[in-house]
């Protein structure tokens, strides 16, 4: 154990607890994967058996139906007060009778068109009156052979509840042999089966109907478990023990019942529904390899969800790890610092409490320290510079009025009028941006735009026309000062450009609903939509966009609404060939 904490001491604090954090995410991540696929698997597997028991109840209602529509059929002659009588009488049949009875067995044959035979059994006289599917006629023979099938089937009409029984048929192209009892009111007696053989055409509706996964098919089973129909013969037949199988695993009697059943070497989940009033059983079975592939989707999903988690919690680790650590590097290389006499280390350090106190105390140490050697020199000589700096502030501003008035006099003595009026406005511009107040008359405002203007005309001559019209309400108002010029000097800088090389500028002024609205329009070269875009951005942030117009518009910006408390508003709208509108609208109430 000491060797090993020799070992790691080697290491930073920050590795040593990423290899113990790595190693216990690892561990827990792996039961959370385990857990979750098993979960999931689980969930999977029931959603699965759920659905499967809904749709084969859906199949089993199709069914009942069916088996509903084969009674109403086999009981019409009840319906038939003469076929009635015939059935009852035990004596011995007219040809005039039996060719009544075979009259109506054949219009009610042709009823239906699924059926391929159609016989009753007269229990009463050893009499079958029918047509069956080798023949096209109706047919009566006394004494008719009764096979074993029949025999239980007549048996079980006696003892079913509904006075029926559904048999598997001996033909693969039919569906079933149904059986329904003709009874006596009286005593319940049977006097009468009726027998049909259906095709299969209500099968393979029942099959086309049915949605099945890769390598599902269904088994069709009656009461006494024999097999009607199966969807893979070579799986389930009734001549192996495949049948035996299957029903010995399948559970009745729930509408959502399921096994896990082997065939053939291969396992299926079987899911089963019985119906309680026929006995008739539909099963579902998928093939295990069918729903391994669902489980390995999800395994696989859940491993990616765990590595994103792993990946997470290492980084989520080094980041505190780094967050714990990185004060105290710091506070380490401040300290070489101070050894090297460099005494205005200061630090800010957030995080645990020691950390703080630790900072603290390093922050007065060094304060301390610096205090003690400016207070002889340091504070002295800055003093000095300061009184020094503000002398000059004082000294600059005249010696520079002083300098152009000479200037503008030199001009004057020399008859150089346009010189002297240039002075005069560059003076008149100067004295405007530094004397004191941040609001002015909207006139005073507008005067001072017309002298830079002027400066402007000088330089750029036919190349720039203005137009200022203002009502006389708004030139009394107070607005902010040099707010216009901001906006000139934008359409100035900004509007000429490519192609672009003179421009007109229009400024307008009126009071509208107590608010001042100020629109400054010029035919420049304007801006795309990008660009625009980017330019409202930065007045949403009150940041720049990193253009020299993008400064001084969204600086004016936040002016305006930092001085108006958000009542006031700027806008842009420009197309790029065109030209660019900028509207501001104050408060006048607000204005000082």
């Amino acid at each position: 154990m000491k060797k090993f904490r020799q070992t790691i001491s080697k290491y930073p604090l920050w590795m040593q607890s990423a290899v113990v954090f790595t190693a216990v995410s690892t561990l827990i991540i792996s039961i959370l994967i385990f857990n979750n696929y098993r979960y999931n698997r689980n969930t999977v597997l029931n959603t699965q058996i759920a659905h499967t028991s809904t749709v084969l109840n859906l199949e089993m209602d199709t069914i009942n139906q069916y088996v509903k529509d084969l009674t109403s059929f086999a009981i019409q002659p009840c319906f038939d007060s003469t076929f009635t009588r015939i059935i009852e009488t035990k004596k011995e049949l007219t040809d005039i009778e039996i060719d009544y009875v075979k009259n109506q067995m054949k219009y009610n044959f042709f009823t239906r068109s699924d059926l391929n035979s159609y016989d009753i059994f007269f229990l009463n006289k050893d009499l079958r009156i029918g047509r069956t599917r080798n023949s096209q006629h109706f047919n009566a023979e006394e004494d008719p052979f009764i096979s074993v099938s029949d025999s239980m089937a007549f048996e079980e009409c006696s003892s079913s509840r509904f006075y029926l029984s559904i048999m598997p048929s001996d033909d693969r192209t039919e569906f079933l042999t149904f059986y329904h009892s003709i009874i006596q009111i009286d005593n319940k007696a049977s006097m009468a089966i009726v027998k049909t053989n259906v095709d299969n055409q209500f099968l393979k509706s029942l099959v086309r109907n049915y949605n099945f996964r890769d390598g599902e098919f269904i088994v069709l089973l009656n009461k006494n478990n024999e097999l009607i129909y199966s969807g893979n013969e070579t799986l389930i037949n009734r001549s192996d023990g495949s049948l035996l199988a299957l029903t010995d695993n399948l559970h009745k009697g729930s509408p959502s019942d399921h096994s896990t059943i082997t065939l053939n070497g291969h396992r299926y989940l079987a899911t089963s529904v019985t119906n309680g009033d026929y006995g008739i059983t539909i099963a579902s079975l998928i093939p295990n390899a069918t729903l391994s592939r669902d489980f390995h989707d999800i395994l696989i999903m859940c491993i990616l969800q765990g590595l994103f988690l792993w990946i997470a919690a290492i980084i989520v680790m080094y980041l505190l790890s780094r967050m714990i650590m990185s004060p105290i590097d710091t506070l380490s290389s401040k300290l070489e610092e101070v050894g090297y006499g460099n005494f205005d280390s200061h630090i800010e350090l957030d995080g645990s409490r020691e950390i703080v106190n630790l900072t603290e105390s390093f922050n007065e140490m060094t304060d301390h320290i610096d205090t003690l050697i400016k207070e002889n020199y340091v504070a002295k000589l800055n003093e000095q510079t300061s009184r020094l700096i503000a002398l000059e502030a004082q000294m600059n501003p005249h010696f520079l009025y002083n300098t152009l008035q000479a200037i503008s006099t030199e001009a004057l003595i020399n008859d150089q009028m346009q010189i002297h009026e240039m002075v005069t406005s560059l003076a008149s511009i100067f004295r405007y941006s530094i004397k004191g107040g941040d609001f002015v008359t909207l006139a005073e405002e507008l005067e001072h735009v017309k002298r830079y203007f002027y400066l402007q005309k000088i330089r750029m001559d036919e190349n720039l026309n203005y137009e200022i019209e203002v009502s006389d309400d708004a030139a009394l108002t107070r607005i902010p000062k040099i707010s216009i010029q901001t906006l000139a000097e934008n359409a100035i800088i900004h509007g000429i450009g490519g192609d672009v090389t003179s421009i007109s500028i229009r400024i307008n002024a009126f009071i509208r609903d107590d608010m001042v609205n100020i629109i400054v329009c010029d035919n420049g070269c304007g801006m795309d939509g990008e660009r625009l875009e980017q330019l409202r951005e930065s007045f949403n942030i009150y940041v720049s966009s990193g253009e020299t117009a993008g400064i001084g518009l969204a600086n004016l910006y936040s002016r305006l609404k930092i001085m108006y408390n958000d009542e006031a508003d700027m806008t842009v709208d420009s197309t790029a060939g065109e030209g660019t509108t900028i509207s501001i609208v104050l408060p006048t109430g607000r204005s000082r």
